[in-house]
């Protein structure tokens, strides 16, 4: 008898649970969409940029991997950032 009655509360508590995720999730969806976060969107790089990194020769190029070593040096730490994905 106490099985059964663990065995419909159980079955039970995880089809209510499903249709609360369910409720939410709607709620969710419908808050992301209409703040404008439904969709992603492509990120392009003004063609300005492209084109002065593109003709950066071997020298120029230098100062800007030591930017790049410096950023990731200190953006991977984990005093300042720890962070894999560090956009600044």
């Amino acid at each position: 008898m106490r099985f059964a009655i663990a065995y419909i509360i159980v079955v039970y508590g995880l089809d209510l649970m499903l249709a609360i995720f369910d409720i939410v999730q709607g709620i969710i969806s419908t808050i992301m969409t209409s703040a404008g976060f439904g969709e992603s969107s492509n990120t392009v790089l003004p063609q300005e940029l492209i084109t002065t990194i593109e003709s950066c020769g071997f020298f120029e190029s230098i100062p800007l991997w030591a930017v790049t070593l410096i950023r990731r040096t200190t953006c991977n730490s984990f005093i300042f950032c720890n962070d894999n994905e560090c956009l600044w």
